[in-house]
């Protein structure tokens, strides 16, 4: 096996992985930006949909771990990456509802409620849909309904609609 080969082989090995950490990615507030974190998410991920979708289908993945017999077609991979799609849905839930902050409140393991960034957490909750701001520029506020907001830490931006002057 040449280099080309298997890096092609090592590509469609970890497209579950790959697939399901790009949707996290674009779906939440998560931003994977070191490339080793990204390998190692990569990894974790698709191990978990190979073993969960070996229970279902057969052991080829268990086989090559074990033993080292790389023989995995091309609809295992396929089966994979749909329960790594799957399980990426179940990440995007909990991470974007805050679901393991919720759990560890009500275990008293921590009173932390999420996100460090005020930005993101008022934004992000259902309930704020109304908000005034107040330039330091101008003697004016503005209020508005929130329609859109940026969750980028450098730039900072808000559309909104229905605003009234004061």
């Amino acid at each position: 096996m040449n280099i080309t080969e298997l890096s092609l082989t090592v590509i469609f090995l970890f497209l579950p992985g790959i697939l399901g950490v790009l949707l996290i990615g674009s779906l939440t507030t998560v931003k994977i930006s070191e490339f080793k974190v990204f390998v190692i998410y990569v990894y974790l991920l698709s191990l978990v949909s190979y073993l969960v979708s070996g229970c279902f289908s057969g052991y080829t993945f268990l086989n090559f771990l074990l033993k080292g017999d790389l023989n995995i077609s091309a609809n295992e991979i396929l089966f994979a990456t749909s329960i790594s799609l799957l399980l990426s849905i179940a990440c995007i839930y909990t991470i974007n509802f805050k679901l393991m902050y919720k759990l560890a409140g009500k275990m008293h393991l921590s009173a932390k409620y999420g996100s460090n960034d005020v930005w993101l957490t008022l934004f992000n909750d259902r309930s704020t849909v109304w908000v005034t701001l107040r330039p330091s520029s101008c003697e004016e506020y503005f209020m508005g309904e929130v329609e859109h907001f940026s969750d980028e830490n450098n730039l900072r931006e808000l559309t909104l609609l229905n605003v009234a002057i004061y």
